[in-house]
């Protein structure tokens, strides 16, 4: 069944309520093994169904926002996932207090148990009123953010269209888009901002309900930290202000001098090359076929996941008006397939953004067949190792897409990239580390913060004067502080083992390969910590690692700067 034949049914939560409390009932006085294994599975049957209809609800709205029967929807499950996140909980309590706990761990896993444990931490029945109003705030970003245009000479251009144009490799036209896109996120910064101020406060009103003294605490319980820290967050940002930052600050002196620019402006950060940047070649049917070719060759469970993905059309990549910019891929439990949505602007961004994508949805693809859904899940510093890493396993197949020299663009476009992420990414989460610790901020002070922080983390970044930017809200267009706290750092976290993988592949592609296999099958059933040291990745909180990789990957980048 192709996505798109799919039908679609709200849930009946007095009829999901209902089987559920039996299920659980039978589960609580179960009296052997069997009898609680199949009641858990009676729970799982709900749940499947359950997140399989929001899934599809939210892939619909993101596709088109001005769909008003799916806007509608959206705004049923902002209530109605609270409600089921309660029956959750509630099924996780009696997990965690069941007689059959440690035989429980032999479907489910020690680990899952453990990432449901911390879960609970961030949940109180009480909060239900306040979670439902996180959930209304939060989704009133993406139609925010999903009609904004920008107008130059008479002609609307939407945000997708903008950043492309952003991106051209004549800097005139770099500097007049970008700032067309300035001003277009400018017109609604008040919005912006009150949002955010909405969303601090009744998140520190869930924090304070819980007994925490800041929402810090909660959002690394959502996120089912098992493995590190706060503390071990401050350690690891200091190693990247130590050793990264002045790395890529060097980088972009570096492409300062080879670009001949007086002054190395932020819409100059994504040209490398005075030639000009890898462009790939024209067309969504180009890139799915590039990828085909690609996904083939690297291996037959590859070539049966992605040829199951295009026939059954469990994708979107076109730019449309009401159509959000990003880009995510999601799990349908029913169907047992994960869908890629992105925005594709036919950029070496955007390219890339699709190999990353379609990380996350292999992975889906081969735990799609567990019994219990939760075993599908795992957490993101896990998920966006499986993403980044696909990123760098597609170089091999860059050169159908951009051709002999525009592949070499590519891979030293790439790298860069994901060496200078780190410290932008390292700064989103300190930015809310302080954010939460001080929920009395006014977002002048938020924006002062920022700019603070921008100083100390990407100190080479100069933005017009007294634009968007400059004001210190370029935050503002990262949706993740606003609908998802605290999950920004997971990808840095991932990309230094993603990097790990890359420099492993360098010396044997195929030992590599089968590691990051490994990966993918055991995530859902692992902790973060151990499932990176089975696969013999070494840690991002060991001292000393990152000054060693960030030599080997200078020494990369070394080779594939243009010369002047």
């Amino acid at each position: 069944m192709k996505f798109s034949q799919i039908p679609y049914q709200r849930p009946k939560m007095h009829e999901i309520k209902s089987a559920w409390a039996n299920a659980l009932g039978k589960f609580k006085h179960a009296t052997s093994l069997e009898e609680a294994y199949y009641a858990l599975l009676a729970m799982d049957h709900e749940q499947r169904l359950f997140e399989s209809m929001s899934v599809i609800s939210e892939i619909r709205h993101t596709m088109d926002t001005n769909d008003a029967f799916y806007k509608g929807e959206e705004d049923f499950f902002s209530t109605a996932k609270v409600a089921f996140e309660a029956l959750i909980q509630e099924r996780n309590q009696a997990i965690l207090e069941s007689a059959f706990v440690e035989e429980i761990k032999g479907f489910v896993s020690s680990a899952v148990v453990e990432r449901l444990q911390k879960n609970a931490e961030g949940f109180d029945p009480s909060i239900q009123s306040l979670l439902e109003e996180e959930n209304e705030l939060s989704g009133e970003y993406f139609p925010l953010t999903a009609n904004i245009r920008g107008s130059l000479a008479g002609k609307e251009y939407s945000i997708a269209e903008l950043g492309k144009l952003a991106n051209s490799d004549d800097r005139e036209t770099r500097r007049i888009f970008s700032g067309v896109m300035e001003n277009a996120y400018g017109q609604k910064a008040q919005e912006f901002d009150r949002l955010f101020d909405d969303l601090v406060a009744v998140r520190h009103k869930i924090a304070q309900a819980l007994g925490q003294d800041s929402f810090t605490s909660v959002g690394y319980a959502r996120m089912g930290r098992t493995s590190y820290s706060p503390e071990d967050m401050a350690v690891f940002r200091q190693e990247v202000t130590e050793v990264l930052v002045p790395a890529v600050k060097d980088m972009f002196e570096v492409q300062e001098k080879q670009l001949g620019l007086n002054q190395l402006m932020h819409y100059d950060e994504s040209t490398d090359f005075k030639t000009g940047n890898p462009r790939p070649k024209e067309g969504i049917p180009v890139l799915l076929d590039t990828f085909e070719d690609f996904f083939n060759e690297l291996s037959p469970r590859t070539r049966d996941f992605y040829r199951e993905l295009l026939d059954r059309e469990f994708y979107d990549l076109e730019i449309r008006k009401g159509k959000i910019m990003g880009a995510y891929s999601n799990f349908v439990p029913l169907f047992h397939a994960p869908f890629v949505f992105e925005t594709y602007n036919e950029t070496a961004g955007a390219v890339r953004t699709f190999a990353h994508e379609c990380g996350h949805a292999y992975q889906s693809y081969l735990v799609s067949k567990e019994i219990f859904v939760e075993n599908t899940k795992n957490s993101s510093d896990l998920a966006e190792i499986h993403s980044m890493t696909m990123e760098f396993f597609a170089w091999k197949g860059m050169q159908a897409l951009f051709g002999k020299e525009g592949a070499k663009k590519y891979q030293f476009f790439h790298l860069k990239r994901a060496l200078s992420f780190i410290p932008y990414g390292t700064m989103v989460d300190d930015f809310q580390h302080r954010i939460y610790d001080h929920p009395d901020w006014t977002p002048e002070d938020r924006l002062q913060e920022w700019k603070n922080l921008e100083t100390a983390y990407i100190p080479w970044r100069k933005y017009p004067e007294d634009g968007f930017f400059d004001q210190g809200r370029f935050w503002q267009r990262q949706v993740h502080i606003y609908k998802w706290p605290f999950y920004y750092i997971d990808y840095v976290l991932a990309q230094v083992c993603a990097l790990q993988f890359f420099l492993w592949a360098q010396r044997d592609q195929t030992e590599a390969f089968a590691a990051y296999e490994r990966l993918l099958e055991i995530s859902g059933r692992r902790t973060f910590a151990d499932a990176i040291e089975e696969v013999g990745l070494k840690s991002p909180f060991q001292p000393g690692s990152m000054r060693e990789m960030v030599k080997e990957i200078q020494g990369f980048l070394a080779t594939g700067e243009e010369k002047q």
